[in-house]
């Protein structure tokens, strides 16, 4: 009698075990990244802090409102994550002179301004001593630095082409080098017009300028 009785308190503790209930606590972290947890009937989900790129974990959501992680879990459920998009700051500086500092949120773009300095060219950005590329994304703070080359030391080859307008002469581009003088130009005809020169925005150029230009250009035939 008795054995059967613990026999039969035996198999009354293994059914009550197979019996209890559980529950999937899904959630869902953004787009199609989900996890889950499985909770016993009544218990409370295990905290769980996700992390994901650019963003700051804010809460859980539970049919737009937020879900207190105390409450008791009494079914299956879906748990939507809530983000705060990260701002990140960028310093500019020339040297350790902090130029000026903009705020920009992640995966958005920063513009670099132009700078000057006498006797100076100013090349760039950098970033880790490699010029910045400012169509990258910023994804983090960031320190920029000014880089300057001396203008008597800025050589380079600068890539020269023509436009003749009205005459419709084309021309072969020259390559010259910054700080040398240019070297003799074209002259067009045009019939019925006196050729003035040519010229780079308001700049006449001639043979013999040196030239101080930073970038390639076009030169463009003035007629009268």
């Amino acid at each position: 009698m008795k054995k059967g009785l613990i026999l039969l308190f035996i198999i009354l503790s293994l059914f009550l075990l197979a019996c209890k209930r559980t529950y999937k606590v899904t959630f869902k972290l953004y787009d199609d990244v989900k996890e889950s947890q499985i909770v016993e009937a009544k218990g409370c989900i295990k905290e769980y802090r996700p992390t994901r790129d650019g963003y700051t974990f804010s809460c859980w959501l539970y049919d737009d409102e937020v879900f207190d992680e105390a409450t008791p879990i009494t079914k299956n459920l879906t748990l939507t994550a809530e983000w705060i998009l990260n701002d990140y700051v960028v310093k500019f500086y020339d040297g350790d002179e902090l130029i000026k500092s903009v705020n920009v949120e992640y995966g958005n773009k920063v513009k670099g301004e132009e700078l000057e300095k006498e006797d100076y060219i100013f090349i760039g950005w950098t970033l880790n001593d490699k010029l910045f590329d400012f169509s990258n994304p910023i994804l983090d703070n960031t320190n920029l630095y000014a880089r300057w080359i001396k203008d008597s030391e800025y050589v380079i080859d600068i890539k020269i082409s023509f436009n003749s307008t009205g005459a419709k002469t084309e021309y072969e581009d020259i390559i010259v080098k910054r700080l040398d003088p240019l070297p003799t130009l074209p002259q067009p005809t045009y019939e019925g017009h006196e050729f003035l020169g040519w010229y780079y925005g308001d700049m006449k150029m001639e043979e013999g300028d040196i030239l101080k230009e930073t970038e390639d250009f076009c030169l463009i035939a003035k007629w009268k």
